[in-house]
């Protein structure tokens, strides 16, 4: 049983050198590219914490984060089913987009 253990802590430590380097290969690909993050732009602290997380990307990760700042998210998900049905998989005009639970269960769909 005390092998068992120590087995599964040196599998753990395996899982866990294997997870840092896999971040740290995101980390490199990722430095340098520039992210479209599309959110809704009607609220004013949620546009101050989102330029300040832009800031913490580029400090901490060398991304730039550009917040596209919606009058209504639909539109970007509209953009994304376009898109989408058009067989587009990759590469689309939405990277990320910040949905609340109306517009979530529309993209489930």
């Amino acid at each position: 049983m005390r092998h068992c253990g120590w087995l599964l802590g040196l599998l753990s430590l395996f899982s866990l050198a294997t997870h840092a380097s896999d971040w740290q290969e995101i980390k490199n690909e990722a430095k340098g590219q520039t992210v479209w993050f599309n959110a809704w732009g009607g609220d004013t602290a949620i546009n101050r914490y989102l330029d300040w997380v832009s800031g913490e990307m580029k400090t901490h990760y060398a991304i730039n984060l550009k917040i596209v700042r919606l009058a209504d998210a639909a539109d970007a998900v509209k953009r994304i089913q376009t898109e989408a049905a058009a067989g587009r998989k990759t590469g689309g005009s939405v990277a990320l987009l910040w949905v609340n639970g109306e517009n979530f269960r529309t993209l489930k769909e």
